[in-house]
């Protein structure tokens, strides 16, 4: 799966269900900063859920009576679909060198389990970056690129942990992010009365 790919699709389906009426930029190119500083919360929000799941071992992908998918995966394609989609409202090409999910994979640092606390900061560390970034605009691209590539490889990370590199299925973070995009296609629009 392609990174451009969780980028267009993420913010196609959140235009389609609402939550982009109102542009991230006004007409002069100037971010609507609160907005986006919002929507880098929520992202975090996304982290701290993965990082709960990841303390109660909460692994594998499963789907509540509702329909809903959760789990590990489930929540850090969340944070990978959140980024994409401020990433496609604000205009930002990606521009990683890591272009495929599967690039990522094959680079990504092979941990242990006592490794993943310190890629969970890592990953929150470049939301912090992001935010920061939002004082001067003209960083807010290379932050955000940083924080999807750093999102993805903690993924990728975690999955190494349970899939072997050479196994033909495919990773659960990759199932994780089909899954959960083709979910967020069903969602009613401006589903969970948020007010972005």
């Amino acid at each position: 799966m392609k990174i451009t790919d969780i980028i267009h699709e993420a913010h196609a389906t959140a235009c389609e269900k609402g939550w982009h009426e109102r542009p991230l930029r006004n007409e002069a190119g100037e971010l609507d900063v609160d907005r986006v500083a919002a929507k880098l919360a929520l992202i975090h929000s996304e982290l701290t859920e993965a990082w709960e799941c990841w303390t109660t071992s909460h692994f594998t992908t499963r789907t509540t009576p509702s329909g809903k998918p959760e789990g590990l995966f489930v929540e850090l394609a969340d944070v990978a679909i959140r980024v994409g989609d401020l990433l496609g409202a604000l205009g930002i090409k990606y521009s990683g060198i890591l272009a495929t999910t599967c690039d990522v994979w094959n680079n990504a640092i092979r941990p242990d389990f006592g490794d993943m606390p310190a890629l969970f900061v890592r990953a929150h560390g470049s939301v912090s970056y992001a935010l920061e970034a939002l004082r001067d605009s003209s960083n807010i691209e290379k932050a955000l690129t940083c924080l999807i590539g750093q999102c993805v490889q903690l993924a990728k990370g975690a999955s190494s942990l349970f899939v072997g590199v050479s196994s033909g299925d495919p990773d659960p973070f990759t199932e994780a992010v089909r899954i959960k995009m083709a979910y967020n296609r069903t969602r009613p629009h401006r589903h969970g009365g948020k007010a972005l």
